[in-house]
C-alpha cells in the first residue's frame, strides 16, 4: 500500500466528502456549488479544520442552499456549539417566539 492509499483508508471524512458532492452537484443547473466543492475537497484530503474554515468564509453562499448548511451543521459541527450559521438560527429562533407571544 502507497502513502496516498493509506491515507484515503484512514481518512474519516471521505465518506462525508462524496455525500456533500452529491448534495451540491446539480444545484446551479448543473453547474455544483464551488465553494461547496471546495469544503468536500478538503474532507476528502482529510483536513477538517480547513473545510469548516471555508464554511465560515463563505457561510453567505451556502445559506442559499438550505440542506447543504443542514448536512454540514449536522456533520461537520456536531459537537460545536458555534457554527458559521449560528448568530442566524438564533436570531430566526427569537423571532419565531415573538411571533408566538402576539
Amino acid at each position: 500500500m502507497n502513502k496516498n492509499e493509506a491515507l484515503e483508508t484512514e481518512n474519516p471524512y471521505k465518506e462525508l466528502a462524496e455525500e456533500l458532492n452529491n448534495l451540491q452537484k446539480d444545484k446551479n443547473e448543473g453547474r455544483g456549488v464551488s465553494c461547496v466543492e471546495t469544503v468536500a475537497k478538503y474532507l476528502k484530503w482529510g483536513d477538517i479544520e480547513k473545510a469548516r474554515a471555508v464554511c465560515f468564509n463563505e457561510h453567505d453562499k451556502i445559506l442559499r442552499y438550505p440542506e447543504i448548511k443542514k448536512f454540514l451543521v449536522d456533520n461537520l459541527f456536531k459537537n460545536q456549539e458555534e457554527h458559521p450559521w449560528s448568530v442566524i438560527d438564533k436570531l430566526e429562533k427569537e423571532r419565531e417566539e415573538r411571533k408566538r407571544e402576539l
